[in-house]
């Protein structure tokens, strides 16, 4: 399979100057997306597009390779498209598709880069394309223009029946995008029913590594690695797994996801403060837990799920 990571970095930026290359740590915020991308270990190529010999001298710094854009391309009228029309055409190469990482995501891991090939390259006789999407703190219904007279006209639903839960959408992060060349020429975005989404989740060992104090042992004796993901020795009683490893498991069997629940939520790291709730509070922390056990932003914190699954239907 042969890959290459595209990583966009115009200098020109009107709402915050060289925000690509702005110092955030003690490293140029791009650094943190080419050094991503080399630790993932998945490109033949790592290319950064820019239009500035500071942003470019500053890759190859950490890593990369440069592709210096021309001038029409350099403005703030330059599409995303074109610059990847641009880059594709010079590559001199044939690829079996392409990875986006726009340098305004520091937070996207190289783990993250490694899911979402993963899936991607799971499904990719079905799938051209792949975003990384995250639970959509409001749903669309909640967000509508404003006339020029002030009026909520548009805001036409009965509010006093709204269930945050019966709106469940996903929004694209702007992390991850993955393409096949010649359907991205052709369609000119990564949207549609042929994009699958990557719903990125963090996770961590918080209660038992952490909160009980066992983290030096979960390191020591090779329950964590260095990415803090459980590895699994197979004569565990009890194993802490991530959502991508539940995702993994369900595809394995030949199964597909109708829901999944967090059963408890947030209330393992609280119990002494629910167990001191009167019976009103109590009630009160119950509603809470029906009306956002099935965000996914909140469900890798969970100490337990249900997975709800039906088997795949053979073509």
């Amino acid at each position: 399979m042969k890959r290459i990571a595209i990583i966009p970095a115009r200098s020109g930026s009107k709402g915050l100057k060289n925000k690509n290359i702005i110092d955030v740590c003690g490293k140029p915020l791009m650094a943190y997306t080419i050094e991503a991308a080399c630790k993932s270990n998945l490109f033949d190529r790592i290319i950064v597009s820019t239009d500035s010999i500071e942003y470019g001298r500053l890759a190859q710094k950490y890593g990369a390779e440069v592709m210096y854009r021309g001038e029409k391309i350099s403005n703030d009228k330059a599409t995303t498209f074109m610059v990847i029309e641009d880059l594709l055409s010079r590559i001199n190469c044939k690829i079996n598709y392409f990875v986006l990482l726009q340098p305004t995501s520091p937070l996207r891991t190289e783990k993250h880069i490694q899911e979402a090939v993963d899936l991607f390259e799971r499904q990719m006789d079905k799938y051209d394309f792949l975003v990384s999407v995250k639970e959509a703190e409001h749903g669309s219904v909640l967000v509508k223009p404003i006339k020029g007279d002030g009026s909520l006209k548009y805001f036409d639903t009965d509010f006093s029946n709204y269930r945050r839960q019966d709106y469940k959408e996903y929004s694209p992060n702007g992390a991850i995008f993955i393409g096949k060349p010649d359907q991205y020429l052709q369609k000119k975005h990564f949207f549609g029913e042929k994009s699958l989404a990557y719903i990125m989740n963090e996770f961590s060992v918080l209660t038992y590594a952490f909160k009980e104090r066992h983290i030096r042992e979960a390191v020591q004796e090779g329950m964590l690695d260095e990415t803090f993901h459980c590895t699994e020795k197979g004569n565990e009683l009890y194993s802490m797994v991530r959502l991508e490893d539940i995702a993994e498991l369900n595809w394995q069997a030949g199964m597909e996801r109708l829901q999944i629940i967090a059963a408890d939520g947030a209330a393992n790291y609280m119990r002494p403060f629910l167990n001191a709730l009167d019976e009103d509070e109590f009630e009160q922390f119950i509603t809470y837990h029906m009306a956002t056990c099935e965000r996914m932003d909140l469900m890798g914190a969970s100490g337990h799920t249900v997975d709800i699954l039906c088997k795949l239907r053979e073509e």
